[in-house]
């Protein structure tokens, strides 16, 4: 009898984890030197209608026009630095960040942390493609952390440089 009541309550704790992790549907997008799978209740729009040939800039809101992300890509040749690890240094000197993980591998590197004040959690993904440099980055209120947190991973996972 214990082994049927112990069962019954794992079928239903599971049926109850199922029913509460929704799938997602997410949409690709391959802008300027980039390409990004997003959530499709995220809407993407272009920043700035006079950008810079090379360059673009678009930003991510959420069904509640919450603006939670940036994407940039620039030529290489807008930027003082030649290296990835001078690219990384650069960026973790500079930073305003309380930096709690960091790590540059391969042609890309993250950073990520709560702003001085503590309010804000922003992830910062840099990728270097063969011509042009591009950014992920998304920042939002830590009230906001299970609304998008749960989405971080894949996006990061699918940005790439062309």
């Amino acid at each position: 009898m214990k082994k049927h009541l112990l069962l019954l309550a794992i079928l239903s704790y599971s049926s109850m984890i199922f029913a509460q992790s929704k799938s997602v549907e997410f949409k690709k997008y391959t802008l300027c030197q980039f390409s990004i799978e997003l959530p499709i209740s995220f809407k993407l729009s272009k920043m700035f209608s006079d950008s810079p040939l090379k360059t673009c800039d678009y930003e991510v809101k959420l069904s509640d026009n919450f603006v939670v992300m940036e994407l940039h890509s620039s030529e290489w040749g807008r930027f003082e630095e030649t290296t990835i690890s001078g690219f990384f240094n650069a960026a973790i000197n500079k930073s305003d960040l309380n930096i709690s993980y960091k790590l540059q591998s391969g042609n890309w590197f993250v950073i990520s942390g709560t702003t001085k004040d503590g309010l804000n959690t922003v992830y910062w993904k840099r990728l270097f493609g063969t011509y042009f440099i591009s950014d992920l980055y998304i920042e939002y209120p830590i009230s906001r952390k299970a609304q998008i947190e749960q989405y971080i991973r894949k996006i990061s996972k699918s940005f790439t440089c062309l």
